[in-house]
């Protein structure tokens, strides 16, 4: 069964009673400039119904507004598009991102293959990649190459 526009909440162990809890909808760009993967919505993303809403979202805003990038012209996509109140646990984690990867794919189906993404976290960069690494241990990477 699926729901919230094609993640498989009935199946996620973020889900209350199959249902989604604190979804926050990608915010889709057709003509994005660049994509930024955030790991799960903050409780601020979830009260705001949009990305980069608690502080260390405001963060990386400033950030990207002084290297020069036009916030607007961004797409932003949460790996997992709920969030738990409590810490997600590694199993817990790659299930929901299992949920979720048919809404993660489809917010960047439209996109052109050579557009800039920035993984911001493990589960972020495991979204895009299929792979679980350290965000470290991948930090720099470009292209499509193999990262094993």
């Amino acid at each position: 069964m699926t729901s919230k526009a094609g993640a498989k909440c009935a199946e996620c162990p973020f889900a209350v009673k199959g249902k989604a809890k604190n979804f926050v909808m990608p915010r889709v760009q057709v003509a994005a400039r660049g994509v930024v993967v955030l790991e799960a919505p903050s409780k601020e993303d979830v009260d705001q119904q949009a990305p980069l809403e608690d502080r260390a979202g405001g963060e990386l805003k400033q950030v990207m507004l002084e290297a020069g990038l036009q916030l607007d012209a961004m797409q932003y996509v949460h790996a997992t598009a709920c969030s738990r109140k409590q810490p997600e646990a590694d199993p817990e984690m790659r299930k929901a991102l299992e949920c979720c990867q048919p809404l993660f794919a489809a917010s960047l189906a439209h996109l052109e293959k050579s557009t800039p993404v920035l993984a911001v976290g493990k589960w972020a960069a495991a979204q895009l990649t299929g792979k679980e690494k350290a965000i470290g241990s991948i930090r720099g990477f470009y292209g499509e190459e193999d990262i094993t």
